[in-house]
């Protein structure tokens, strides 16, 4: 499954480049590289920069692996590499849908920014969220912070409860992405701040009743 899914996106990620110089001849001058809060574009860069934005999957295939294994002491278990293999499959998928936004905004096709990385980032949390009891201490995924990282036992039953809580913020992304009520959006906004901060406050009380 692992070696279906690198080679899905090598196959991807190559015909979404091969679309970019397809497409770059009609390109504007300028293309849209940033979005604000309000998802309205407010920077721009010459046409020329797809090509840089097409390149980021290739990238994140090429060096996921290495980098979090020498870097973030990160083990090259079963359950860790799946983790691993997910969040790079997810990443390198999520650049190809930005640069296919870029190409859809510069040609002025309407595209609606908050649905879709929120729903991308939404699937990203709850595969994540999935598979984080199994992960192992290490300063690359996860719930990383000063107790979690000092003691085993305070990062176990951290992401025991934190994988629970991934899965309902990337729920809640995917539902926000669907949600155009400004007022709806800042209650779910907040409630996801309100994991955030909560498990950090959890892994803490952990960390102090187990000394």
């Amino acid at each position: 499954m692992n070696k279906i899914r690198k080679y899905f996106m090598w196959i991807v990620s190559i015909l979404s480049y091969i679309g970019c110089i397809i497409l770059y001849p009609g390109l504007p001058k300028q293309i849209p590289i940033h979005w604000n809060v309000s998802w309205k574009i407010d920077n721009w860069a010459d046409r020329k920069y797809i090509f840089l934005i097409g390149l980021l999957p290739f990238i994140i295939l090429f060096i996921f692996d290495d980098y979090v294994r020498y870097k973030h002491n990160m083990d090259n278990s079963n359950k860790q590499r799946k983790v691993k293999n997910i969040l790079k499959s997810t990443t390198a998928l999520l650049m190809i849908i930005l640069t296919w936004i870029t190409i859809a905004a510069a040609y002025k096709i309407e595209v609606n920014m908050k649905l879709l990385i929120s729903v991308a980032i939404g699937i990203i949390f709850v595969f994540i969220g999935n598979y984080m009891p199994a992960l192992k201490s290490n300063y690359f995924m996860g719930i990383r912070n000063p107790w979690t990282l000092s003691n085993d036992i305070v990062w176990r039953k951290t992401h025991k409860i934190g994988g629970y809580l991934f899965i309902v913020i990337g729920l809640l992304m995917i539902i926000m992405g669907f949600v155009q009520n400004y007022i709806v959006n800042i209650g779910i906004f907040t409630v996801l701040l309100l994991c955030i901060i909560g498990i950090n406050i959890y892994s803490y009380f952990i960390y102090r009743n187990s000394r």
